[in-house]
C-alpha cells in the first residue's frame, strides 16, 4: 500500500473513479445475465410449462368424466350421453396430441396413454352400445369389463402421474428462477465488497 499514498491525489481519485466504473460494470454484467436467463425461464414457463400444466389438470377431470358418462348413459338408456362421451374422448385425445407437439421429452408416454385411451374408448364404447341396443353377449360382459377396468385403471394412473410430473416441472422452473436470481445478488454483493475492500 506504499506505491497509493506515494500518489498524487489526482491519481487517486481516478483510480477510485476507474475502481467504481469497474464494479458497476461487473454489477451490471452479472445483473443482465442473472435478468436474460430468468426472462426465457419465465417464457418458457408461459409458453410450455403453464400450457402443459393446464391440459394435465383438463385431462385428469377428462378422463373422470368420460368413465361417468358412459356409466350413465348404460344406467339411463340415454343416446346423449354416449354423444356427450364421445365430445369427451375428442377432447382428451386432443389435448394428448397437442401435449405430444410441445412436450417432445414425453412423446412416449403420451403415444401410450392415447393408445390407451383408445383401446379404453373402444371397448367402452362397444359395450355401451351392445347394452343399449340389446345386442351385446351377456356371457362376455364380465371378462370384457375386467379388460376395460385394467385399461382403465392404466390410463388414469398415467394420466395423473403425467400431471404429477407437470406441476413438479413448473415448481422446479419458477425454483431455478429464484435460484438464479439469489446467486446473482449474492454474486453482486461479493464482487462489490471485494472491490471495495
Amino acid at each position: 500500500m506504499n506505491w497509493f499514498s506515494n500518489m498524487s491525489i489526482f491519481k487517486k481519485v481516478g483510480l477510485i473513479f476507474v475502481l467504481s466504473v469497474i464494479i458497476f460494470a461487473v454489477n451490471l454484467g452479472i445483473s443482465t445475465v442473472a435478468i436474460n436467463k430468468n426472462r426465457d425461464t419465465l417464457s418458457f414457463m408461459e409458453t410450455k410449462v403453464a400450457h402443459r400444466v393446464e391440459l394435465a389438470n383438463q385431462n385428469v377431470i377428462y378422463v373422470q368424466r368420460l368413465d361417468e358418462l358412459y356409466t350413465q348413459a348404460v344406467s339411463f338408456a340415454d343416446e346423449d350421453l354416449l354423444e356427450n362421451a364421445n365430445k369427451t374422448f375428442v377432447s382428451l385425445n386432443d389435448n394428448l396430441t397437442d401435449l405430444s407437439t410441445t412436450d417432445q421429452q414425453e412423446t412416449a408416454v403420451l403415444s401410450q396413454l392415447s393408445n390407451n385411451l383408445n383401446e379404453y374408448n373402444t371397448m367402452t364404447l362397444s359395450l355401451a352400445r351392445g347394452m343399449l341396443d340389446g345386442t351385446i353377449d351377456m356371457a362376455e360382459v364380465g371378462q370384457t369389463s375386467q379388460k376395460k377396468a385394467k385399461i382403465f385403471d392404466k390410463l388414469t394412473n398415467g394420466i395423473t402421474v403425467y400431471k404429477a410430473d407437470k406441476v413438479d416441472e413448473f415448481s422446479s422452473t419458477i425454483k431455478e428462477a429464484g435460484d438464479r436470481s439469489e446467486q446473482s445478488l449474492y454474486l453482486s454483493f461479493s464482487i462489490g465488497i471485494a472491490l471495495l475492500v
